[in-house]
């Protein structure tokens, strides 16, 4: 079975460890990355263009929104999901653009119902080798 790859854009160590750890334990693949800067330079070394990025919405340098425009506009099939403390009306004033976003704090179970469904899923069939 072939596993989505996210690549987390994240910069609360705390937090990016959560993130990786839910993440691959329910088998996706992931890639880690600490700011919107390293998080470009993993998607240009990717032989694929990553499935999501997953990304804070602030961040020192290249902000979320900022990093997701870059992402989106030289990958444009990748799903871009956002996590924020910021409460999400906040959020949503920051983002014009419509992608999900999950509020800090949150469970592994809201986490992975989060991620699945930026990742559509529901149509799991894409991601087999059937």
């Amino acid at each position: 079975m072939i596993q989505p790859l996210i690549v987390i854009a994240e910069d609360d160590d705390a937090v990016r460890s959560v993130l990786v750890r839910s993440l691959t334990r329910e088998g996706f693949a992931v890639v880690e990355t600490f700011d919107g800067s390293e998080a470009l330079r993993a998607f240009e070394g990717s032989e694929d263009p990553p499935d999501l990025l997953l990304t804070d919405v602030a961040m020192p340098g290249l902000s979320g929104p900022d990093l997701a425009a870059k992402v989106e506009a030289a990958w444009p099939g990748t799903r871009v999901a956002y996590i924020t403390a910021y409460p999400f009306e906040h959020a949503v004033k920051v983002m014009t653009s419509g992608h999900p976003v999950l509020s800090k704090p949150f469970t592994h179970e809201e986490l992975i119902r989060f991620v699945r469904a930026a990742l559509d899923l529901s149509s799991a069939s894409q991601w087999t080798d059937d």
